[in-house]
C-alpha cells in the first residue's frame, strides 16, 4: 500500500459543497504534451474558479499536478445529471479546444480515454 501513495501539487479546487449528496465521482489521469507541462497547469490553474461559478451541480473539483508532465482531475457529483452538465460546461469545452496543443494523445485518446468513473459507497 505505501508504494501507492503518491504526493500532488493542488493547482486550483472548486471548495466541497454538499457532500452528503454525493454519489457518484470522476478521475481523470492527464499526461502533458512534449514541452506542454507548464501551458497545461496554467490552464488547470485557472479552471477551478469557472468550475465553483458554473457549475453548481459539481460538489467538488480538484486540479492536481503530479510531476512535470502528469495531471489529474478529481470531481464529485450528487448525480449522474451534474456529471454531464460538467463534461458540457465551459472548462471541459476549454481543455477539449486546447488538448490538440496541450494533452499527449488529444482528446479522445488524451483525456477521454483517461475518464474514470465511481461510484461513492460512503463519505465523511
Amino acid at each position: 500500500m505505501v508504494a501507492n501513495v503518491n504526493h500532488a501539487e493542488v493547482l486550483s479546487e472548486k471548495a466541497p459543497v454538499d457532500l452528503y449528496d454525493a454519489t457518484t465521482a470522476t478521475y481523470i489521469a492527464i499526461t502533458a504534451a512534449q514541452g506542454q507541462g507548464d501551458a497545461l497547469a496554467e490552464l488547470l490553474t485557472s479552471a477551478g474558479p469557472v468550475v465553483a461559478e458554473t457549475e453548481p451541480k459539481t460538489l467538488y473539483w480538484v486540479a492536481l499536478r503530479l510531476d512535470q508532465d502528469n495531471f489529474a482531475i478529481f470531481d464529485i457529483f450528487a448525480d449522474e445529471t451534474g456529471r454531464e452538465a460538467h463534461f458540457a460546461g465551459q472548462v471541459a469545452g476549454l481543455l477539449k479546444e486546447q488538448s490538440a496543443t496541450l494533452v499527449a494523445g488529444g482528446w479522445e485518446d488524451g483525456v477521454v480515454a483517461n475518464v474514470r468513473n465511481y461510484a461513492i459507497l460512503a463519505i465523511k
